[in-house]
């Protein structure tokens, strides 16, 4: 069954497979901060359902204390906690780290069971090549897309909107509150002169006359 399995080259169609898992996982991630980088140009009309539940706890903590001094270091979590489909970023980039390492060592392990199984040379130096091939690919395309310079130019474009867009309004409205709360200075009471007394005196008589 295995001389079978290898004769029909099955294992370099699972190892494509894998191969192409990895470049479906790479491209989620570069997908994602895309996204991130679009849809952070104006957060008060941003659809991003994560930008806005960041913008909203941002603007709750900052009415805490003395709120926060600069977003890029909760941003900075954020990002790294981002999801797309469901799972974090760092999880798809492992995943497609993965499938390369698989994609590799599948590779020359079919390889090694074509030799022990004393199959054609061909065989041997088709399942070895294909691992190789394969994995180098997803490393290839990994340099392409440059996933971790992306998260970098996202984690920049967000912080720079709410830089932009959020500190100036949470600033205005901090200095709102604390001036409707200070306490405005007791006004004296006026007082009158004899002369204002006698016209305030007969106004009152010819109003109620």
């Amino acid at each position: 069954m295995a001389v079978v399995f290898l004769e029909r080259n099955l294992g370099i169609f699972i190892l494509t497979g894998i191969a192409v898992l990895g470049v479906c996982c790479r491209l989620v991630v570069n997908r994602r901060c895309r996204k991130l980088i679009r849809q952070s140009k104006d957060l008060n009309t941003t659809k991003d359902k994560q930008l806005k539940r960041w913008k909203t706890q941002f603007e709750e903590l900052s009415e805490i204390g003395n709120g926060i001094s600069s977003p890029a270091g909760y941003l900075e979590k954020r990002i790294r906690r981002c999801r797309a489909l469901g799972l974090p970023l760092r999880a798809w980039r492992r995943l497609a780290g993965f499938t390369t390492v698989l994609s590799i060592l599948g590779g020359l392990g079919l390889a090694v069971a074509s030799y022990l199984l004393n199959l054609d040379y061909r065989i041997v130096i088709l399942h070895g090549s294909a691992g190789i091939v394969l994995g180098g690919a997803g490393i290839l395309f990994q340099l392409l897309l440059d996933n971790r310079g992306k998260e970098a130019l996202a984690l920049e474009a967000v912080t720079e909107s709410f830089e932009k867009q959020l500190l100036p309004k949470i600033e205005r409205n901090r200095h709102f509150r604390r001036g409707s709360l200070t306490p405005k200075p007791v006004q004296p009471p006026i007082t009158l002169g004899p002369e204002e007394e006698k016209v305030l005196e007969e106004i009152f008589r010819e109003y109620l006359t």
